[in-house]
């Protein structure tokens, strides 16, 4: 029985990663298109992977910023609950 409940939590904890990582991604997206930036600025922050292009292009603090930091934090937990599941199959 806990075997199945450490299953149903990481795989839905991977399913919630890749969702995060797609609203990540519109969000990196909205937030350069809203401040008007040119559009090999927005290709940087877009596409550049781990966020750090919107990190040089936003140095500044805003709620904005908080938000996507937060989401960055949620996302990082979920990976690692995901990681059990790829352990446990390996393993046990």
């Amino acid at each position: 029985m806990f075997d199945l409940i450490i299953v149903w939590v990481s795989v839905y904890a991977l399913w919630l990663a890749i969702a995060l990582s797609a609203v990540l991604f519109f969000l990196r997206l909205y937030y350069s298109v809203d401040t008007k930036l040119e559009w090999k600025q927005t290709l940087l922050v877009v596409l550049i992977p781990l966020s750090i292009g919107y990190f040089e292009a936003f140095p500044q603090k805003t709620k904005r910023k908080t938000l996507y930091q937060s989401l960055i934090m949620v996302q990082f937990v979920m990976v690692l609950l995901g990681f059990i599941v790829v352990f446990y199959a390996r393993y046990m």
